[in-house]
């Protein structure tokens, strides 16, 4: 069976045979192995999970490795205006808030969909909990008080 690339460098998730997949480093390194089964008896008498929840849970360990170390991560992949820093961000919103903040906030929304997707619905957050303007509010306070840390900090704290 082809491997293929499911998330950008380091990271990756390759298809190992019809049954498992591979969570890996940007050595190669194996992280996890998953294995699934979609066919429910076999799934019940094995104790295997379905191939979408193995999916959610090794995309939740890439995340949580990811969130180790914030700094390593961006330097690693994460790409888009999460990486910038809040002095960046606040040095663009001075030049054209009027696109700057949509596109940043864009990213934002898409970040926490992406993080939330990964996770139970038990722990997943309300992202429709605060307005639009209190969560722009939120990140662009944070970032005024923090101008070195990056963008994408001030998302998840959020």
């Amino acid at each position: 069976m082809p491997s293929g690339r499911c998330l950008p460098p380091p990271w990756s998730i390759e298809e190992h045979n019809e049954a498992c997949f591979i969570v890996k480093d940007a050595t190669g390194q194996a992280l996890g192995y998953f294995y699934h089964d979609d066919e429910p008896q076999r799934r019940s008498v094995n104790k295997l999970l379905t191939w979408m929840t193995i999916m959610k849970r090794a995309l939740a360990i890439i995340f949580l490795i990811a969130q180790l170390d914030i700094a390593q991560a961006v330097e690693m992949g994460t790409m888009g205006p999460g990486s910038s820093t809040c002095a960046e961000f606040a040095d663009k919103m001075r030049n054209n808030p009027e696109i700057v903040e949509p596109y940043f906030f864009t990213w934002a929304q898409g970040y926490m969909s992406g993080l939330n997707g990964s996770l139970p619905l038990t722990k997943q957050r309300d992202l429709a909990a605060k307005s639009i303007d209190e969560e722009q509010s939120f990140i662009r306070e944070f970032c005024d008080q923090r101008p070195l840390v990056r963008y994408m900090r001030a998302v998840l704290v959020e």
